[in-house]
């Protein structure tokens, strides 16, 4: 079957322009990347505005920027006074511990805050030149909604909070699914009013966590692991910052997976740079993690007809153009 093809959705208008199957070396992608944080610096507005910062990231040990973007929801600038919460950094959930009633620990907000980061600028390194070539292609919600089961990953250092023991739930994205149909089919959708409880009602229903294996305080509800709210806010209002990144060769969505679900739950393909094998007949793969009820996919490129074909256990369900 032919997975239907869908629309990208770019925070950017640099990204905006770039056709799947076209091609660019590592410095060209590089400067579409700088030209897009430039337009990071201009937020400034009643419902969005930044603020630049620097630290040591990458693997050289450089500094790179980041930028600390806050923003007001449709939802909540169409549907009265915008609401005032609480949220804290600490305990079960990092950024996704909110709550409508102030708690120890809980900094009140108004507004949503989230991190931007430029992957290949932040994670740039000397495994590849210059001029190694790289793919832009646009993956289909459509292939991700049909066969996609769960967004966490057994390479992650999490373990069953109880237990200890590495437990992937490969049908925690329906659970995901049935959270945000509930959200987004009530009348005020995501203003925090609205859905902190729907939340704090899914929390209670599904209490299993997951914590990290050497980080005490890194604790995560198991339904809603690698899933950011605000951060799907932001990418179903505004689109996707940054292109998916791929650092690791051609083992494609292990780095950034909460955007890649983000994107394609939000019912928009999903954009990404992968590095291209220098093939004779212009045919290569890639590979993703076990999302699919435990199964890796293989992605065969076929840059010549402007294909790709999907595997899953070595079965091919299905290809887009």
């Amino acid at each position: 079957m032919q997975f239907k093809k869908g629309s990208v959705k770019h925070w950017f208008d640099t990204f905006k322009r770039l056709k799947s199957f076209e091609i660019f070396t590592k410095k060209e992608v590089i400067d579409l990347y700088n030209d897009s944080v430039n337009h990071i610096d201009a937020f400034n507005s009643q419902k969005i505005k930044s603020e630049k910062y620097s630290d040591k990231k990458g693997l050289d040990g450089m500094n790179r920027d980041y930028w600390i973007v806050q923003f007001k929801g449709e939802d909540d600038l169409n549907n009265g006074v915008v609401d005032k919460f609480y949220l804290t950094n600490n305990g079960v959930g990092g950024e996704r511990s909110l709550s409508l009633e102030k708690k120890d620990g809980h900094i009140k907000q108004s507004g949503f805050v989230l991190s931007l980061n430029a992957d290949i600028i932040q994670y740039q390194d000397n495994r590849y030149s210059d001029n190694q070539k790289f793919v832009y292609l646009e993956i289909p919600c459509d292939f991700f909604n049909r066969y996609t089961t769960t967004n966490q990953l057994e390479e992650e250092p999490y373990v069953d909070y109880l237990t200890e023991e590495r437990n992937i739930d490969n049908k925690n994205l329906e659970i995901l699914k049935q959270f945000i149909e509930e959200v987004e089919s009530s009348p005020v959708g995501w203003k925090p009013s609205n859905f902190i409880p729907i939340v704090n009602k899914y929390d209670k229903r599904y209490p299993s966590l997951l914590k990290h294996e050497t980080r005490q305080n890194d604790i995560y509800f198991k339904w809603r692991q690698n899933f950011s709210i605000i951060s799907y806010i932001s990418i179903k209002e505004f689109g996707l910052a940054f292109p998916i990144w791929t650092q690791n060769n051609n083992n494609i969505f292990y780095d950034g997976i909460h955007r890649v679900v983000g994107t394609f739950l939000s019912k928009k393909d999903v954009p990404v740079f992968i590095r291209v094998d220098d093939t004779l007949d212009g045919v290569f793969s890639a590979t993703t993690p076990k999302i699919f009820n435990g199964k890796f996919c293989n992605l065969k490129i076929d840059l010549s007809n402007k294909e790709i074909k999907y595997f899953i256990d070595n079965k091919e369900v299905g290809y887009s153009k």
